[in-house]
């Protein structure tokens, strides 16, 4: 059983968005702009991916430029009230009797850039919802979407208030940095060494070493004599 075709009319793409404040945004993924599968029909028919210029072609007119211009702050919004032709297109159909008709360049190669008009106006939104927030945004915008860039609900943030040094303030203030406080490194107790010098013995260490030498010589002298 073939599956089903997810996308067949205006109402179809517009479902699958989510509403914000009078934007048809279509859920993000990774590309970087609202699209189908080149293999969707409607891609097919249509001749392009871009669900903003399927869903202007079907709402409002063939475009004749290679882009659409976005003018709410949206990324994802596909409100084709809310996008125009360029500036230099626009200029273009400012001289003729119906804005939203075919250019003289497009006239000659209808049938390659849109489905026939029998088929596109079967494709047109039917759901009042969609039908409702569809009229208000082409009464608000008007047919340069002026009137969304005057709704845009962004609002820049505020600047960063400058603040200015007093008179009398100073506008830079130093801290002397403190000098590091060295401790004294402690010597090494020396290695004590007992040592005797003569002005160091009492008064009659003389004396006492000459006796002491006095019988070292008589006991010398008695081993002399028995020998």
């Amino acid at each position: 059983m073939p599956r089903p075709i997810k996308y067949v009319t205006a109402d179809d793409l517009l479902s699958n968005c989510t509403i914000k404040d009078e934007c048809f945004v279509w859920p993000r993924s990774s590309t970087p702009m609202p699209m189908l599968s080149p293999h969707a029909p409607m891609a097919r028919e249509f001749g392009t991916t871009s669900v903003m210029r399927i869903l202007f072609t079907i709402c409002r007119y063939i475009p004749a430029g290679p882009r659409l211009v976005r003018w709410c702050n949206n990324p994802f919004c596909v409100n084709p009230y809310h996008h125009t032709e360029s500036k230099f297109w626009r200029a273009q159909r400012a001289h003729l009797s119906d804005p939203n008709g075919l250019l003289p360049e497009q006239e000659q190669r209808r049938h390659l850039i849109a489905p026939p008009d029998d088929l596109l106006k079967r494709m047109r939104p039917i759901k009042p919802e969609h039908i409702r927030i569809l009229l208000d945004s082409a009464a608000m915008a008007g047919f340069d979407a002026k009137g969304v860039v005057d709704k845009r609900s962004y609002a820049p943030p505020p600047k960063p208030k400058v603040r200015y040094a007093e008179p009398d303030q100073p506008v830079l203030i130093i801290k002397r940095r403190e000098e590091p406080v060295l401790e004294e490194p402690v010597p090494d107790e020396p290695e004590f060494k007992f040592e005797m010098h003569s002005g160091d013995m009492p008064d009659n260490s003389g004396r006492e070493l000459d006796s002491i030498f006095d019988l070292i010589e008589k006991r010398n002298a008695a081993t002399r004599t028995q020998g």
